[in-house]
């Protein structure tokens, strides 16, 4: 029998690593999912030089996965109201539209080390424009049962600049 979890004590996040860039397309991360932790958070801050789609991929050794990832999207828009969506991606997991102005965002990896298992992400995207706020709410799962150590985040058109913290959930 599985013991559940005290509620009343909080999940404790280590910092593992923190990436700081500069006018990049993508930035990859090698070697931070280990054995150590069975979940992870990523937290993001990043501008662009344009508007653009920002995605994730999981890699193992240095090498992006770039098979089906298939994402549920709901989006908020504070001018439009909310639209939701679903999609397989190729490209990897849709975590949002990433803005000139100042974007931000969460993101938790399920079990990326875990062979038996689907790796699984959720995220939450904001971007801060004047007078014009978003946010996007993203569930995805990656089609395979191989171990992950990594991850590459990448914008479909342009640069970004920002800074990316991850974290293991103790």
């Amino acid at each position: 029998m599985t013991k559940a979890r005290d509620v009343s004590t909080p999940t404790a996040l280590v910092l593992l690593n923190t990436t700081t860039f500069s006018a990049q397309s993508s930035v990859s991360i090698n070697n931070v999912f280990t054995s150590s932790y069975e979940n992870y958070q990523i937290v993001y801050t990043l501008t662009t030089d344009y508007g653009a789609n920002l995605n994730l991929r999981i890699r193992a050794s240095g090498t992006d996965y770039t098979t089906a990832t298939q994402c549920a999207t709901v989006i908020e828009r504070a001018s439009t109201g909310f639209t939701t969506g679903a999609s397989t991606v190729d490209s990897g997991a849709y975590l949002g539209f990433a803005r000139q102005s100042k974007s931000a965002g969460i993101i938790n990896i399920y079990s990326p080390q875990l062979a038996a298992t689907e790796t699984a992400l959720t995220s939450n995207t904001l971007n801060f424009t004047s007078g014009y706020h978003s946010n996007w709410l993203n569930m995805c799962a990656f089609n395979t049962t191989s171990s992950y150590d990594g991850f590459t985040m990448f914008l479909n058109i342009g640069t970004m600049t920002g800074t990316i913290k991850i974290y293991g959930y103790k």
